[in-house]
Order: structure tokens, then C-alpha cells, then sequence
């Protein structure tokens, strides 16, 4: 089925909203897709993000597929989406995302934090970054009793690809280097992930 699909343009990827394109999507969730769901990333292997001009209709254990019959494998998915995966529907985990650091020096963020009971807007909370994260990603929060892993390029204060702060830019680079072979045991992980949350080996995705 793999062969006749088209080759995509776009690399280095992750799944979002269309209309919050900087927000990771977690498409191992649970709940039903019901979302016009999208894949942002590099186009033609450059630094310049792009999205894809149709809709994601199927996830499958190899990647996405979108309408027009592009696929996305997971070893072109930037490797801070396959954590993001592998973190976010790990037990006792919830998401934030819209964060913003109130306080550095004593650990205080505040974000809306997504929980398979739904979203809640504007918490604050510490949250004590992992000692390996390069960008601000995972930690705990003593005050969510919970593991938190955060949708990295969505800060507060914007939801478009443009005009993205350097800082953010910055972020999506730095966090894309990765070596081949920690890539690869990355997209094993994902893809046994799938196989242990889904019957067969793809679903579909409701458009809207």
C-alpha cells in the first residue's frame, strides 16, 4: 500500500491543528479525531516550515496519510514529536501547552493542561524540567502530582507559523539533531506504541 502513495515534501514533521499549527497533536490518544488535523514541518529538507494543503485521514504504524494520498513516514516525524508520543500517553501524564515561565528561579510555568477528561485553561504549577531535556519538554509537577511533557513550540502568545520568535526557531532546530540510530529506536518505540493502542495497523481520521 506504501508504494503507491506520494513522496512528501515536507520533513522534519509533526501533527497539529490547522488552525494551531505550533501545538503538538497526540494521535495516539484515545479519543475520537474530530479535529482538521495537519502535518507542519520542513519543506524540501530546508528551514522553512510548511503545511500540508490536505487534511491527515489515516494514522497508521508506519505514519500519516493525508487526503490526496501523501504519506509521512515516522522516520522523517522531527524527533521531539516521536518523545512528544512516547511521553503523552505514558501513565500519570498530562500535556501542556499555551505555557509561558512565571518564575525561573523557583520552577513556575503556567499552561493549559490536557487530561483524558479534557482541558484545563491557565493552571499554574511548578514543573521541574528532566535533567536531558535540551528544550523545555518533560519533567514532573509536584503540584499536578503527575509527569507533564509540553508541546514545546507553542508558548503563549501566538498560533501561526508566522512570525514565530527566534527563540522558538531555535527550539525546532536544535531539538531536530538527533543521531540515524537514536532516530530509528525513536520510531521502533512509536510504532510498537500503535500496535499495543490499535487493532490493525491503521486508523481513520474523522474530517471535519
Amino acid at each position: 500500500m506504501i508504494l503507491s502513495l506520494k513522496k512528501s515534501r515536507i520533513t522534519t514533521w509533526w501533527v497539529a491543528t490547522r488552525d494551531d499549527k505550533m501545538n503538538f497533536f497526540n494521535i495516539f490518544s484515545s479519543n475520537h479525531f474530530v479535529a482538521d488535523l495537519v502535518v507542519v514541518g520542513y519543506l524540501d529538507n530546508t528551514t522553512e516550515l510548511a503545511t500540508s494543503t490536505n487534511s491527515i485521514v489515516r494514522v497508521t504504524d508506519d505514519g500519516i496519510i493525508t487526503a490526496q494520498g501523501t504519506f509521512y513516514p515516522f522516520e522523517e516525524a522531527h524527533p521531539l514529536y516521536l518523545k512528544f508520543l512516547l511521553r503523552a500517553n505514558s501513565p500519570n501524564t498530562v500535556i501542556a501547552s499555551y505555557w509561558k515561565i512565571l518564575d525561573e528561579k523557583f520552577h513556575i510555568i503556567i499552561a493549559d493542561i490536557v487530561t483524558s477528561a479534557g482541558i484545563q485553561e491557565g493552571i499554574t504549577f511548578d514543573f521541574i524540567p528532566d535533567k536531558k531535556s535540551i528544550v523545555m519538554f518533560s519533567g514532573y509537577s509536584h503540584d499536578l502530582s503527575s509527569k507533564v511533557v509540553i508541546s514545546t513550540f507553542r508558548r503563549k502568545g501566538y498560533c501561526t507559523i508566522l512570525g514565530i520568535p527566534n527563540s522558538v526557531i531555535s527550539d525546532i532546530a536544535i531539538s531536530a539533531i538527533i543521531s540515524q540510530d537514536v532516530l530509528l529506536k525513536l520510531v521502533e518505540k512509536v510504532k510498537l506504541l500503535f500496535l499495543e493502542k490499535f487493532e490493525g495497523s491503521y486508523i481513520f481520521v474523522d474530517l471535519p
